[in-house]
C-alpha cells in the first residue's frame, strides 16, 4: 500500500481537525507558525494522512462546537427578513 506523505495536512484532514472552528483562529495561526518554523529549521518530518489526523487532534469537542455554531448561524440567517 502506497501512502502519500506531505509537509502540510490535506484540506480534508484540516476540515475534520480541532483547528477547523469555522474561522482562522489564533490557535490555528499559532499552529501554522510553529509548523512553518519547524520546516524552515529542518526539524519537521513529512506525515501521512493518519499521522496528520493524530497530530491535529487537539480537542475532541471541537467538531461538536463547530456543528452547533453552524446550526446557530443558519438559524440566524434564515430569520433575517428580506431587504
Amino acid at each position: 500500500q502506497d501512502s502519500q506523505m506531505s509537509w502540510w495536512p490535506k484540506q480534508s484532514s484540516w476540515e475534520t481537525s480541532s483547528f477547523n472552528t469555522g474561522f482562522w483562529s489564533p490557535a490555528a495561526e499559532s499552529w501554522f507558525q510553529k509548523r512553518l518554523k519547524e520546516i524552515r529549521d529542518g526539524a519537521a518530518k513529512v506525515k501521512s494522512a493518519g499521522e496528520w489526523a493524530t497530530a491535529l487532534s487537539v480537542c475532541k469537542q471541537t467538531p461538536k462546537v463547530r456543528h452547533r455554531n453552524e446550526l446557530i448561524h443558519w438559524e440566524y440567517l434564515n430569520h433575517i427578513p428580506p431587504s
